[in-house]
């Protein structure tokens, strides 16, 4: 790691598919990059526990942001950045298949990452709903939650969640299956964060107009991003429902495929649909 060792002043460092970049190496990182800020280490099969955790513990780092993926790490790793990490801002955990809940858990209930604003944690399959309302309570400052193919996280977890998550402002939700279409489900997390602003739901198949309308009633702040991609039952009484409600404050909405009944409806009243959105993206 001569990089590192000549670039003292070295503020952010991306690491991925190093097979050669082990523990000690992340170890010769925390000794002589005093002012790295931002971090990446994706797909390195050498790095593990003692590497991760001496970076993280080190008390004369300055990270704020963190982004593991694909490590063979455990819950000590995940503890040690709830115990230590009380600068990091922003924290992505992706692909973290030797974690368990326990590990997640530790890493709220431990209450260090105070000014954490985003995260995002995905393909981490072993979180569950007690991990997640862990976190929320943990994180005080948390506005943004990105969460992907984590399929023990239900409706349950959601709830206790949103109703932790006092300042949540953006919720994105892919891929996890076990959220159903309840409507009280909806409400409740409408009625816990008025502020939401940014909604996401992809991939989210049991989702409905009837379930997903109570937190679009809720949502006082007005929502300006929506995605309701791959959101296959939903039809085109929800994107009515958006326009009445968020018109005003709407500047982005995603819905991928079209179904035929919303194909039909952007064919027949498009143009008058549009007139309420600064910028509507349909890719495809």
């Amino acid at each position: 790691m001569e990089l590192t060792q000549n670039c003292p002043n070295l503020c952010s460092l991306t690491i991925e598919l190093c097979k050669k970049i082990g523990n000690e190496s992340i170890q010769v990182i925390v000794r002589c990059c005093l002012n790295l800020q931002l971090i990446t280490i994706n797909n390195c099969p050498n790095v593990g526990d003692q590497g991760v955790a001496t970076l993280l513990s080190s008390l004369s780092s300055v990270l704020k942001k963190v982004k593991l993926q694909s490590l063979n790490i455990t819950d000590f790793s995940l503890a040690v950045i709830g115990h230590y990490r009380k600068s990091i801002t922003n924290l992505a955990l992706i692909g973290l298949q030797t974690a368990s809940q326990k590990g997640f858990w530790a890493m709220g209930s431990a209450k260090g990452l105070q000014s954490l604003t985003p995260l995002t944690v995905v393909s981490c399959y072993e979180i569950t709903d007690l991990s997640l309302e862990a976190i929320a309570k943990g994180c005080g400052l948390l506005k943004q939650t990105f969460v992907k193919k984590c399929c023990f996280v239900s409706d349950k977890g959601l709830i206790s969640f949103t109703e932790a998550a006092e300042l949540l402002e953006c919720l994105q939700l892919e891929e996890c299956n076990r959220i159903s279409s309840e409507t009280q489900l909806w409400q409740f997390c409408g009625m816990l964060c008025p502020q939401l602003q940014n909604l996401e739901l992809s991939g989210l198949c049991g989702i409905t107009d009837f379930g997903l309308y109570p937190i679009l009633e809720n949502c006082q702040a007005g929502l300006v991003k929506v995605n309701l991609s791959n959101c296959l039952n939903l039809t085109d009484k929800v994107v009515v429902d958006l326009a009445r409600i968020h018109g005003e404050t709407l500047n982005v909405f995603f819905l991928v495929p079209l179904t035929p009944l919303c194909g039909s409806f952007f064919m027949n009243h498009g143009s008058c649909f549009l007139m309420g959105f600064s910028s509507t993206v349909f890719p495809g």
